[in-house]
């Protein structure tokens, strides 16, 4: 017992000495733990539902992860006669090629499948006709494959639970399951596609639990539903539901798929920037959810209007959407989230990630402050040599500004009003961690340089 108590003391010590462990922390100082690993990414975009064209510069700007904001989703309107428009497709295929993952939602069946025969004003769709309309979304998805768009993942229904004047549909929470269950899922299934079923995308948080118990509650639901899903509109997700433990617990995702912010028409400023931004944040940290969506890519107005949805506003990109490529350009689908200090100062938020394909390092922040900031970062688990830090503010598109020398910490100026992206290039000199706890049975440090373990000490 003396033995590894020693051995364990001077390991600690040692690991604490090479790895920044050891680091002098201070309250304001954003510690950033690289080697605890919380919820995998999806990604993050917006829908084009009823979207007409968008011309290839601002498809390029908006999806590129080399030149432009690296939106990697795209959620697509499916009618009621199991059909999209043109001006979708065209975006889908462009963004496909450029990297993004496409997909759809239904926002109604036909009127005579429904029990109010009436596309709009709610309404549900009858049992008799549950096979049918499961039927026309499998053959919606084969004719997407013939137009050259891979449909990775289709909706149930877009919120189930709210009765609009526009197109809409209502389930109970075991109506939804029954027909993701007995339904959607073998048919997909049996049609021999791998198109997965994202649900309920219930209108908000408060909302969902039902929803998704029910869903995850049904093994036959559960087994065709990777992604429950939920809009935002009126609230957040926060204790006591969330971190929605059983979403945890049968390793689905959590995603949000729709937000959008009305209250800023023909606002171009980084006001809405930061409003998106901080929206992110929150719903990342407090989900935990793996995927972002705001509501249209495209204002209600179109390309050259000023509505207040949208990431494009008079023809061209707006903060709000150099805000989101902050987030996606970087934060790729595969990387995981880790462990950072979220509000480590008065109007400063982080959350941080690493992607292992690339060994690549990201740390999202924003300062919602009006006044400059600076912030110290500490590194426990890796050290980065070289950061670049990628800038969205008032002025300034999501512009890369000098490298900083960064090892196991490095500070930056935060610009008032702004979001940055600190992206580098990780070497991993920590310890692995279990559920947060040092793993102690095998430690060691992985001398990358000499491509093999400067320690390797088990305890028996």
């Amino acid at each position: 017992m003396q033995l590894k108590s020693l051995l364990t003391v001077s390991l600690i010590a040692l690991i604490s000495a090479g790895t920044g462990l050891g680091t002098k922390v201070y309250a304001a100082d954003c510690v950033i733990q690289c080697d605890s690993l919380q919820q995998r990414m999806s990604g993050f975009g917006g829908s084009t539902a009823w979207a007409g064209g968008l011309a290839d510069n601002l498809i390029t700007g908006l999806f590129s992860p080399t030149s432009g904001c690296g939106l990697t989703l795209v959620r697509m309107r499916i009618a009621p006669n199991g059909t999209t428009g043109s001006g979708e497709i065209n975006i889908a295929k462009k963004a496909q090629a450029l990297g993004a993952s496409i997909w759809a939602a239904p926002w109604s069946p036909p009127a005579e499948w429904k029990d109010n025969k009436n596309v709009n004003k709610g309404g549900s769709l009858l049992p008799e006709n549950y096979q049918a309309w499961a039927d026309r979304l499998v053959s919606y998805v084969k004719n997407l494959q013939t137009q050259g768009v891979d449909l990775k993942w289709i909706s149930a229904q877009n919120e189930p639970n709210w009765t609009a004047d526009y197109e809409s549909c209502r389930y109970t929470p075991e109506q939804l399951a029954k027909f993701v269950g007995d339904y959607l899922g073998p048919s997909l299934e049996k049609a021999g596609l791998k198109t997965r079923i994202i649900a309920p995308e219930v209108i908000n948080w408060g909302s969902l639990k039902p929803y998704g118990d029910a869903l995850l509650n049904n093994q036959n639901a559960m087994k065709y539903c990777d992604v429950i899903a939920s809009h935002s509109y009126g609230d957040e997700p926060k204790a006591p539901n969330y971190p929605y433990k059983l979403v945890l617990e049968k390793k689905k995702e959590l995603w949000e798929t729709e937000y959008g912010f009305d209250q800023f028409a023909g606002d171009e400023s980084m006001k809405p920037g930061i409003a998106i931004a901080k929206q992110m944040h929150g719903q990342i940290v407090n989900g935990p959810v793996s995927a972002y969506h705001t509501w249209w890519i495209i204002p209600a107005d179109g390309v050259n209007g000023t509505a207040s949805n949208g990431l494009v506003m008079r023809g061209h990109i707006i903060q709000r959407g150099y805000v989101m490529g902050n987030y996606s350009r970087f934060v790729r689908p595969g990387s995981y989230r880790v462990s950072a200090s979220q509000n480590p100062a008065t109007g400063i938020y982080v959350t941080a990630y690493r992607n292992d394909s690339l060994q690549q390092f990201t740390a999202v922040v924003i300062n919602d402050n009006t006044s400059s900031k600076v912030q110290k970062f500490v590194l426990n688990g890796f050290t980065v040599e070289d950061i670049t830090p990628w800038e969205t503010s008032e002025s300034v598109k999501l512009t890369a500004r000098p490298k900083i020398t960064a090892g196991s910490s490095f500070s930056w100026t935060l610009p008032p009003m702004s979001v940055v992206s600190f992206v580098g290039t990780y070497t991993k000199v920590g310890v692995k961690k279990i559920n947060g706890n040092l793993d102690l049975v095998q430690s060691r440090i992985i001398n990358i340089e000499k491509g093999k373990s400067a320690l390797n000490v088990k305890f028996m």
